[in-house]
């Protein structure tokens, strides 16, 4: 009963582990990054485990949807989802679970009733995006404040996720 372990780093940053699983794992949030946070902090990646059981094993052509939980702050965090999910059908020779890893960004605000910034006019914030990079979402972001800088119920921010 042996399994393969081997990471593999392909040319677009996308991280991946060959081996076998099958196990959802519970949904973890993104947590939203103010604008006004370190660069370092604001661009930290999201990780997520993903695949399944597949027809064959070429892997490209997965039986139903594949499976994708996440995100995971770090590369440990998901690695250790992996494990699990690998281990629990590593008799399965279709099965494969891959970690990786996708940055996304949101400019996210509007106007709000208040300079507390809690009740967004109409009940919903804007959402604009997703973007690659922080440096788009952070030149969307500068965009839409220098649009609204004379209402001072406006704001926007940037968000991961």
């Amino acid at each position: 009963m042996a399994i393969l372990t081997k990471l593999v780093v392909s040319v677009e940053g996308r991280f991946g582990y060959t081996g076998a699983g099958n196990r959802v794992a519970q949904h973890h949030p993104a947590q939203p990054v103010d604008i006004h946070q370190s660069m370092k902090d604001a661009q930290m990646a999201k990780y997520w485990v993903i695949g399944g059981t597949y027809q064959d094993t070429g892997f490209d052509k997965p039986i139903g949807e594949e499976t994708k939980v996440g995100p995971f702050g770090s590369f440990e965090d998901a690695e250790k989802e992996w494990s699990k999910m690998a281990w629990q059908s590593v008799d399965d020779a279709n099965s494969r679970y891959r970690i990786e890893r996708f940055e996304e960004y949101w400019v996210v605000g509007g106007e709000y009733e208040t300079t507390d910034f809690e009740k967004p006019v109409g009940g919903e914030e804007e959402r604009h995006g997703p973007f690659a990079t922080f440096k788009d979402a952070e030149k969307a972001w500068s965009k839409l404040a220098w649009q609204h800088v004379d209402n001072c119920n406006c704001r926007y921010r940037v968000v991961e996720g």
